[in-house]
């Protein structure tokens, strides 16, 4: 659980940065900022369910 929990840490911080960097980004190119941060957000919705899927895992073999 720990190990995951760390990967979520690093996982937000590299968001939040990610983030940062596209707002400054969005004041010239606000449209390809836009499908960017849409294909980011599809990648965080899969990698949640994934994560879900996992830590249910335990809980189904018990």
């Amino acid at each position: 659980m720990t190990g995951q929990r760390d990967f979520l840490c690093i996982f937000g911080g590299a968001w939040h940065g990610i983030g940062g960097a596209l707002s400054h980004a969005t004041r010239y190119n606000r449209n390809i900022s836009m499908l960017i941060l849409k294909l980011i957000n599809d990648i965080i919705s899969v990698r949640k369910e994934t994560a879900d899927g996992v830590s249910q895992l335990p809980r189904s073999i018990l």
